[in-house]
């Protein structure tokens, strides 16, 4: 996101100030790009038919005139030519791309719109977890005689019983840290299993040491984790401390080995300064994440809203205790119900909000303590609190339809119903059945009388005294018969037992809203506070 603001703060290029939206078009199934603004757009990995993967862009004019925005697929630019022009040749992107767009694995909405000076509104990029494997679609954001912006939108779909550990990037920064500190700070490198399975982690600490020799043996990089597990849809922060000797830029790349029998290569990067050679100025600011001190937009149909999107406390002492307040608003008609989730160890260990969960009624706002308050060793802290709110009115509902559905359950331990219309048409069936069937042939009698011992009879004489046996067909229509009235009877009973399973499936409970409230912070050593700050 701070990408993609400051290619849209910067100027636009002459070959971008060319085209308006209605313009932009190729005959090429790759659309050429006017612009070097390449931001890559990360949807995240999921399993097979979980939950779309949703992203909401805030879009803001803060010009003096109107202007008209538009996100444009490659079908959207793409012309097609004449028959007797038309190659018919794709490579494997294209090929990749057309599968994307005829499948609507991505989709955004509104795809277009105009903005007023200093009006705002909100596209809802939307990713679904469709189909298995890796899915990648260029989209380009344009703005109208001005700027050209690439998104590479990319999602992964996973296979159901199967490890996948997601990265978004094969490569990681730590942040600047002092040279002589009295105590550095620990910082961390999240693992996110996208797969339904646990899988084990192991991270070849071997480059660390040759690292420690190449620097006069003092450690520089040291893995506080270097094996571990990750549950299945979830994250593990792996703690590093990077305690630089000199002020320069270290690099070295560390191989991730993973139970599922891949490996991953991940190259670490950190930088040492000199706090005495640098102003007060020039000092690197403390973290922060993109959308520090910007006030979220209400998305269509959302029950409530945060006050603020992020906390950043900045740099401060151990034992230190900073407080800020966050009101929780809310915007449907009905009471809702909220409740904060400080499920990660390392929120516990520093953060408290109070009171943790409460009502709010319609159209109001809601008040709660964010507390920071650290008493272990130096951290670096980037921390995602979520807020859980439930529409009372639709809990109430299921509460009811429960009762209900134990009461019938209940009911069904004690009691059956035999209806008298089911015992009637299969007894009409069966007799019709029975009348359709062929005569019984005349009973043989029994060698032992005295009738055996007479002479053998003429072919006439037998076929006069016995009667030959029915054609078969006629046997074949009737069962045929039989049967379609069976499979009728069947057919009537569909209803009722679709119904049944119906009352044997308990109800859904509503899914909660989750609201997210990102928390930064920087701690230091007391002394080490005191000599930089």
């Amino acid at each position: 996101i701070h990408q993609l603001n400051y290619y849209l703060g910067e100027e636009p290029s002459s070959p971008e100030l060319r085209y308006a939206i209605a313009t932009r078009h190729s005959m090429r199934h790759r659309v050429p790009v006017h612009t070097r603004a390449v931001v890559d757009f990360d949807f995240g990995a999921a399993p097979l038919d979980s939950d779309n993967s949703t992203v909401h862009l805030t879009l803001e004019n803060q010009g003096d005139i109107p202007t008209n925005w538009a996100f444009q697929f490659p079908s959207d630019m793409h012309l097609e030519p004449e028959y007797w022009a038309e190659t018919g040749s794709l490579d494997e992107v294209e090929r990749q791309e057309l599968e994307v767009m005829q499948n609507e694995l991505f989709s955004v909405r509104p795809r277009k719109g105009e903005l007023q000076p200093g009006e705002k509104t909100t596209a809802t990029c939307v990713y679904r977890h469709t189909h298995i494997g890796t899915s990648k679609l260029p989209v380009l954001l344009k703005i109208s005689r001005g700027r050209e912006i690439l998104l590479n939108w990319s999602g992964v779909t996973v296979t159901p019983g199967q490890p996948y550990v997601h990265f978004t990037s094969h490569q990681h920064t730590f942040d600047p840290v002092p040279i002589g500190a009295h105590a550095y700070p620990r910082q961390v490198y999240e693992l996110h299993n996208a797969g339904d399975t646990r899988v084990d982690y192991e991270i070849d600490t071997r480059p660390l040491v040759a690292l420690r020799e190449d620097n006069y043996l003092m450690s520089v990089l040291e893995c506080l984790h270097p094996k571990g597990w990750v549950p299945p849809g979830g994250i593990v922060a792996v703690g590093f401390v990077f305690s630089p000797p000199e002020a320069k830029r270290y690099t070295v790349d560390l191989p991730i080995h993973f139970s599922s029998g891949d490996t991953t290569l991940v190259m670490f990067t950190g930088e040492g300064y000199d706090p005495q050679c640098l102003a007060d100025q020039e000092q690197p600011p403390p973290h922060h994440r993109d959308n520090e001190g910007s006030k979220p937009t209400p998305i269509p149909g959302q029950l409530a809203q945060l006050s603020q999107e992020s906390i950043a406390f900045g740099h401060l002492p151990l034992f230190a205790v900073l407080r800020r307040v966050v009101f929780i608003r809310n915007l449907s008609p009905h009471t809702l119900s909220f409740k904060w989730d400080l499920s990660s160890e390392r929120g516990q260990e520093v953060l408290s909000v109070q009171p943790s969960k409460g009502y709010i009624q319609p159209q109001e706002s809601f008040a709660v303590r964010v507390t920071f308050c650290s008493h272990s060793s130096p951290a670096n802290y980037d921390l995602d609190v979520t807020c859980r709110v439930t529409d009372e009115s639709e809990m109430l509902s299921y509460w009811l339809k429960l009762q209900q559905w134990e009461h019938l359950q209940e009911e069904k331990k004690h009691t059956f119903t035999i209806t008298e219309a089911d015992v009637t048409t299969a007894q009409d069936v069966t007799r019709k059945a029975t009348k359709k069937r062929p005569q019984t042939m005349p009973k043989l009698k029994s060698l032992n009388t005295a009738s055996s011992l007479r002479p053998k009879s003429s072919d006439s004489d037998l076929r006069g005294r016995y009667q030959t046996l029915p054609p078969i067909g006629s046997t074949e229509e009737s069962y045929e018969e039989w049967k379609r009235k069976d499979l009728s009877v069947k057919s009537k009973s569909r209803p009722r037992a679709k119904k049944e399973m119906s009352s044997n499936m308990p109800p859904i409970p509503p899914a909660p809203l989750l609201l997210h409230l990102g928390v930064t912070a920087q701690t230091h050593a007391i002394p080490d506070y005191a000599r930089l700050f």
